[in-house]
C-alpha cells in the first residue's frame, strides 16, 4: 500500500474490529502501530489464554483429553518438532536417563531430541510392506514383546497415522502398555 495517511487511518481503525496475530509488515511499507497491543496470539484474553490454558483453550483440550480416552492433552504451536522436543525434554527432567520405546519410522527430531537430551531408544519390532514402501504401525503384540525386552522403559511413542497414512491400533496398544505398567507414558505423534 503506497498511501502512508490511509495506512495510518486503518491503523486506528482496525484497534476497533480486528487484532492481529503474527503481523508481517512488506518493504518500504507503513508498519502497523503498536503491534504488541494488537496481538491476539497470546494477550488476547476475552477468549482465554493457549499458555496459561484458560477458556476456549482449557475447554479444547479437555475435550480433546475426552475424545482420545487421555488423562489430558496439551496443544502445541510450534508443530510436531517443537512439540517433540518439549515432551523429550519433559522426560529427560522427569526421569534423568529415561528409555523410550519408539517405532521406525519415528520423526529425524525424535532422534536428535534424544540426542540432545541424553534419552536412550530402543526400537519396537517393525515390519517393512514393499508393496506399500512403508513400516507397518506396530501390533498390540510387538509393543508388548518390546516392554517385556526393555521392561525399564520409561515410555513408548508412536509416530500415528505414520506418513503413508497408516495406523496402528492405537486403543489397544495404549491398553496393552496400562496392562503392563500404568506409570509408562505413552506418547502419540501424529503429525
Amino acid at each position: 500500500m503506497d498511501d502512508p495517511a490511509l495506512v495510518n487511518l486503518l491503523n486506528e481503525e482496525v484497534k476497533k474490529y480486528i487484532r492481529w496475530c503474527t503481523p508481517s509488515v512488506l518493504r518500504n511499507a507503513e508498519r502497523v502501530a503498536d503491534i504488541y497491543s494488537s496481538d491476539v496470539s497470546a494477550s488476547f484474553s476475552i477468549h482465554g489464554n493457549p499458555i496459561e490454558i484458560t477458556g476456549i483453550f482449557d475447554e479444547a483440550m479437555k475435550k480433546a483429553a475426552r475424545l482420545y480416552n487421555a488423562d489430558r492433552t496439551l496443544f502445541s504451536v510450534n508443530g510436531s518438532t517443537g512439540s517433540v522436543y518439549v515432551v523429550m525434554r519433559y522426560l529427560s527432567l522427569m526421569y534423568g536417563n529415561p528409555l523410550i520405546l519408539v517405532t521406525r519410522n519415528i520423526h529425524i527430531s525424535v532422534q536428535n531430541a534424544c540426542e540432545d537430551f541424553g534419552i536412550r531408544y530402543r526400537f519396537i519390532r517393525s515390519y517393512y510392506d514393499p508393496e506399500a514402501d512403508a513400516f507397518i504401525p506396530p501390533t498390540p503384540d510387538d509393543v508388548k514383546e518390546a516392554l517385556e525386552r526393555y521392561p525399564e522403559a520409561n515410555a513408548v511413542l508412536l509416530s500415528n497415522p505414520t506418513y503413508e497414512g497408516l495406523s496402528c491400533r492405537l486403543r489397544d496398544v495404549v491398553r496393552v502398555v496400562n496392562n503392563f505398567d500404568k506409570d509408562i507414558i505413552v506418547i502419540v505423534d501424529e503429525a
